[in-house]
């Protein structure tokens, strides 16, 4: 069975490995990526700004002219606009009574499962802006897929003919330095942390207290794309029915109108498109879909040698793009 490549780039567990010697976030790390995919593809680095990331993308380049002898040529400079990515801060506190906590059989047991409802909770937060997010309608949020994508006179967009709020979409990254990836603060360690702050008085809504221990979470960062051809988008798919399902012709066309290096790439879907996927796989014809080994336990589906991650974020309600 073909190996899905493994790349250089700097994954959020590759990062807290690096940073936290002692583990913590390295856990922390761990849960992210065994509930949701994506964040084994994304590669973090540090942003050029507080919580904006400011990159210059290339608008046009030079041709160069043909020229004659004892003749010359005019002076030419490639033509840059400057684009800003802003950052997010998404954080929540975890409060549990003392008196509960120290009475359980396994106190530290007890802690460490409610802090990774917390973290699953702040990881489905922050991949539904990934994919969502959209800073135009909330300044706290950053720029995700859906509101970069967002016409299908966009060349990296394409429709499959569903029409009507049952939709959904098939979003493609290819990740790296120079392409997209995910940001976190200038001057921080780490998009992701956890900190225990010990035992603090707590404040009830009515005003009374009582002794509990206090979790403090957070995820900082958000998603930078320096290439808009790195990030694609197969929109307008049906969820019901059986017209305008997936089709994975238009993928294929999706695919030959991106940059060309799928190294460190990923195709991103929810249960509904996974289904279908899987069910294609079946026919032993079809030579686009391939079971590779990946980082996932188990095999890993693949479209044309690209990893197919299932993302549950993804919608089945999207709003058909004109």
């Amino acid at each position: 069975m073909p190996t899905i490549a493994q790349n250089n780039m700097l994954t959020l567990l590759e990062l807290n490995k690096n940073i936290a010697p002692n583990g913590q976030l390295h856990r922390v790390a761990e849960i992210l990526t065994r509930i949701n995919r994506i964040w084994d593809d994304m590669p973090w680095f540090e942003a050029n700004d507080v919580f904006s990331h400011l990159s210059a993308q290339e608008f046009s380049e030079p041709e160069g002219e043909l020229r004659a002898l004892n003749d010359g040529v005019g002076v030419e400079s490639p033509q840059t606009d400057n684009i800003r990515d802003v950052l997010s801060m998404l954080e929540t506190y975890c409060e549990s009574d003392m008196a509960a906590v120290d009475s359980s059989p396994n106190p530290t047991a007890f802690r460490n499962g409610r802090a990774q409802r917390f973290i699953r909770g702040l990881a489905k937060s922050f991949i539904t802006n990934i994919f969502y997010g959209n800073n135009g309608t909330n300044p706290l949020s950053f720029n995700g897929f859906a509101v970069r994508l967002d016409a299908l006179s966009q060349t990296n967009v394409i429709g499959a003919g569903g029409t009507g709020s049952d939709l959904t979409s098939v979003y493609v990254g290819q990740w790296g330095e120079g392409r997209a990836w995910c940001g976190y603060p200038r001057g921080s360690q780490s998009s992701v942390y956890h900190q225990d702050l010990g035992v603090v008085t707590a404040i009830t809504p009515s005003g009374k207290k009582f002794q509990a221990y206090r979790d403090w979470f957070k995820v900082h960062g958000g998603l930078v794309v320096e290439n808009p051809k790195c990030i694609g988008r197969l929109c307008n798919i049906e969820t019901t029915g059986t017209t305008n399902t997936f089709d994975e012709d238009y993928l294929i066309e999706l695919m030959n109108l991106m940059d060309d290096d799928w190294s460190g790439s990923g195709i991103y879907v929810n249960p509904t498109v996974m289904t279908q996927m899987e069910i294609r796989l079946k026919d032993k014809s079809n030579i686009n879909f391939s079971m590779m080994d990946g980082l996932a336990p188990g095999p890993v589906l693949a479209f044309k040698g690209v990893p197919v991650r299932r993302c549950d974020n993804i919608l089945d309600t999207e709003d058909a793009v004109v």
